[in-house]
């Protein structure tokens, strides 16, 4: 276990449950960080309620890692000068995050972990946001399937790699955040509590 922190880049993955990049870190590193950064290009292309829920959840977030100690880095500006200069900053160990595959986020996401392997920085990818990883089913022939029906029988008969779960490590407390205050009460309730009743309610 290393003792430089551990630092935890979150994007669309608001919580600390179920999050491969978070557990990770936190079986890797005695201390963790997390940080969010603001990039002012996809937000300026949310409407005002999706920016309003981003905000609420991002409250959310830092008030349980506040609880727990520490708290969340919110900074803004590009992610590929943030995320370097914080980890150097922090003397991290490495950076983790869970991948994306859309277009905007994989250009951004290949400039980020070269700014960081640049400087010596390891980088640690898991994938987060899907039950399994893209590209992962294939067919007899080793190609993706193009019939979702070929591709959904063999999505169901695949064995799930379960995600790991998270230890308990100090949390690092930033020493300045810049998380924006919450003008008018966001769409839906913030946080994986109200995330978890609004499923039940829906199962």
């Amino acid at each position: 276990m290393q003792a430089a922190p551990g630092l935890v880049w979150f994007r669309r993955d608001l919580r600390l449950d179920d999050n491969p990049a978070w557990a990770a870190a936190t079986w890797e590193h005695r201390a963790v960080a997390g940080v969010f950064v603001l990039d002012p290009r996809p937000l300026a292309r949310a409407g005002a309620l999706r920016r309003r829920q981003l905000i609420a959840e991002l409250h959310a977030l830092h008030a349980e890692l506040t609880n727990r100690g520490g708290g969340l880095f919110v900074r803004r500006g590009r992610p590929e000068q943030i995320v370097p200069a914080l980890a150097a900053e922090l003397g991290a160990g490495a950076v983790y995050w869970n991948a994306d595959v859309s277009p905007f986020a994989t250009r951004r996401d290949a400039v980020v972990a070269t700014e960081l392997r640049r400087a010596g920085v390891p980088v640690e990818t898991a994938a987060g946001l899907y039950v399994l990883a893209p590209g992962s089913i294939h067919t007899a022939a080793g190609r993706v399937p193009q019939v979702f029906a070929t591709f959904h029988r063999r999505w169901s008969a695949s064995d799930w790699d379960p995600w790991p779960e998270a230890r308990a490590v100090t949390i690092v407390a930033p020493h300045r955040t810049e998380l924006p205050e919450l003008d008018q009460p966001p769409p839906r309730p913030p946080g994986g509590e109200a995330a978890r009743a609004e499923l039940a309610a829906f199962a």
